[in-house]
């Protein structure tokens, strides 16, 4: 059978290349897919924490990322930011990675809110697994 299929390098690699991290893309290799993604809005109280619960029950400890929209209505969302590395009262509200996590059957998001008033943070995730199919 021959080398054949979808492959795209890095600059100044070739598509004759033996080595995986030459390849930006290849075909020959498994890419890990979004197996879930949502999204939401979760109201966090002055000086308060939430937690926002997925179920995903995948039996392992897949791979997540999660956004927040930390100033409402901005458009702007950030991975993950702690109230004290900012100067503007404004982000001092959203996503904390530190505290959020995933488990085998659940991504648990954990909110912070520091701003001085109530605030509605929207956020969306993805989860990334293969499921087989």
């Amino acid at each position: 059978m021959g080398d054949w299929g979808a492959k795209v390098t890095i600059d100044g690699k070739g598509v004759t290349s033996t080595e995986p991290r030459d390849y930006a893309f290849n075909s020959l290799y498994a890419l890990v897919k979004i197996f879930q993604e949502g999204s939401g809005t979760v109201t966090v109280a002055n000086n308060s924490f939430a937690t926002v619960t997925i179920d995903h029950n995948l039996g392992f400890i897949p791979i997540a990322i999660a956004f927040c929209e930390n100033v409402p209505s901005s458009g702007n969302f950030y991975v993950g930011a702690y109230a004290s590395i900012f100067t503007d009262s404004t982000l001092l509200s959203g996503l904390t990675s530190m505290d959020s996590y995933v488990t085998t059957t659940q991504l648990v998001l954990v909110f912070y809110n520091n701003s001085g008033a109530s605030r509605n943070l929207r956020y969306n995730y993805r989860i990334f697994a293969d499921d087989g199919s």
